[in-house]
């Protein structure tokens, strides 16, 4: 998964960057951003977080209906994404990178990893059906898969067809890209465990 902790990183190396005056910018780009942090004010999770960084004022509207507004906004960048929800934390990496320098995941595969969290939040059923469809995947998680040495063009062609396994392969892919070697490798010896241990329980069961 993306790091916010990279990104916070990068921010802070970047000279022309204060750690405020992006988030000022990427809430001029999208104004509807902050309606959502007025809804969350009252959260037990971010709001907190929220009234130590912005203020808030009651408008009245024309038709006499009143309305909570921003009145200002220093909230620093790491604050800042602790705040928002994925998909806008998918939004600000695209604008961040689009702005500043090369991106370095494409919005696509970050889109397929949104659609795949989304599903397992909802406890859906990520096998029930992994037959062809309609997907198309990005030339960057082709050409992830074609790497594979054991997987055909015509196989990768077709099973990247499957929205599941398409958005699967997609969180595989950006966990390449942003996880470093040693966390790598100690995940793969955790689930290495994990197989031996559950074929030792069947076996014994048996």
């Amino acid at each position: 998964m993306l790091k916010r902790t990279k990104i916070a990183l990068f921010l802070s190396l970047d000279k022309k960057e204060n750690g405020y005056s992006i988030v000022k910018d990427f809430m001029s780009r999208y104004p509807y951003i902050k309606q959502e942090i007025c809804n969350k004010r009252y959260s037990t999770y971010v709001g907190e977080l929220i009234n130590k960084y912005f203020t808030f004022k009651t408008n009245t509207n024309s038709d006499g209906t009143k309305s909570t507004v921003i009145d200002s906004n220093e909230c620093p960048v790491w604050a800042f994404m602790e705040i928002i929800g994925f998909g806008d934390y998918i939004r600000f990496y695209d604008f961040y990178y689009s702005t500043h320098t090369d991106i370095p995941i494409p919005e696509g595969p970050l889109n397929l990893v949104k659609s795949l969290r989304n599903a397992c939040a909802h406890n859906n059923c990520l096998i029930h059906n992994l037959r062809s469809g309609q997907s198309y995947p990005p030339k960057s998680i082709s050409t992830f898969v074609s790497q594979i040495g054991n997987i055909s063009k015509d196989v990768r062609n077709k099973k990247l067809k499957s929205r599941p396994i398409l958005e699967m392969t997609a969180l595989l892919f950006v966990y390449s890209e942003v996880v470093v070697d040693t966390v790598k490798k100690a995940r793969l010896a955790e689930l290495t465990n994990c197989y031996v241990t559950e074929c030792l329980e069947i076996k014994t069961t048996f």
